[in-house]
């Protein structure tokens, strides 16, 4: 990766006759042979196409220098919701977007100690973080409602609250493949389960070049020769963008997901004090089709063994796969 060291891969192939192949003379082949002829697919055993592009994505962030962080899929909107700022009224949060359990209904929230209040204070009028707030009154029952997670960040959102600054060096760097659910119609382009990668950087010393350069990275190694980062709004985020690729096939960008740096709405409240983190929440399904040549994300789950087959195994190289 550092450019200190050229590979040179060389095949030896060494062919040798069998008995039968011996006894054979030559001028008894009647028919001509063309050895670069396409044969038949062989049926071997191997990775899921979509489960081989995740994978290599685990692997080049922990290449990266990153930690892999897991989470549970129930989670309290405290976590997935009010610590990332968003408020209690965001059209996000109700039926149809979030499916909210009934068993268990709530979560003890107690667990986060004055964390709690902090973000309590941020919604309300800003806390101590400069912020005006959203200016209502903020319900913990409402925090304590518990939900399928929407998105990975929930499970950064916990992180951030795990860091312990007395033990643990910044900057911190942490990442998160995960399954989300959403309470989509089903189609082409829509499922209600959806796989996101998440990244978080922590630290005080950070800003968007540093964000620009991890990502950078990633999708170098990820085989993609162009990418951008544009002008784009979430709400927890400020600056925020979106991330594109270029799509060579379709000459087109490709929107993959959202980025930018953590507002301090969602950084002091959870972490305890003052820092900068990048963030980011990247899909790889638009990516796993294109791969796989398919239209319908559907396709991605229902393991057709025609498609298994022929899709090419991931090997990024000078931006395509082989």
């Amino acid at each position: 990766d550092r450019g200190l060291v050229d590979t040179e891969v060389e095949m030896t192939r060494k062919l040798e006759l069998t008995d039968k192949g011996q006894d054979l003379g030559l001028e008894d082949v009647e028919e001509d042979f063309n050895v670069e002829a396409r044969v038949q697919t062989p049926r071997i055993g191997k990775k899921h196409f979509y489960k081989e592009i995740l994978g290599f994505a685990q692997d080049k962030f922990v290449e990266m220098g990153f930690q892999q962080m897991t989470g549970d899929f129930v989670v309290p909107s405290f976590l997935n919701f009010d610590a990332l700022y968003t408020a209690q009224d965001h059209p996000a949060r109700d039926l149809h977007d979030t499916f909210f359990m009934q068993k268990p209904e709530k979560s003890d929230l107690s667990e986060y100690g004055d964390k709690v209040e902090h973000v309590k204070g941020t919604h309300e009028d800003g806390w101590t973080t400069g912020s005006a707030g959203w200016g209502y009154d903020w319900s913990e029952e409402e925090a304590s409602r518990n939900v399928l997670r929407t998105h990975t960040t929930a499970v950064s959102a916990r992180r951030l609250h795990e860091i312990d600054i007395d033990e643990e060096e910044l900057p911190k760097k942490l990442f998160c493949i995960g399954r989300n659910f959403r309470n989509e119609t089903v189609d082409r382009t829509h499922l209600p389960g959806f796989i996101q990668l998440d990244g978080m950087v922590v630290g005080e010393d950070l800003n968007y070049r540093h964000l620009k350069g991890y990502l950078s990275e990633f999708f170098e190694k990820m085989g993609y020769d162009e990418f951008r980062l544009i002008p784009s709004y979430y709400p927890y985020t400020e600056m925020s963008t979106e991330v594109q690729i270029w799509d060579e096939e379709d000459e087109e960008w490709m929107g993959l997901g959202g980025a930018g740096l953590f507002r301090p709405e969602v950084v002091k409240p959870m972490l305890g004090f003052e820092a900068t983190v990048l963030a980011w929440g990247l899909g790889l399904g638009r990516v796993a089709m294109k791969a796989a040549e398919i239209q319908d994300i559907r396709e991605l789950y229902r393991n057709d063994i025609e498609i298994l087959e022929e899709t090419p195994k991931w090997r990024p190289e000078n931006g395509e796969d082989q």
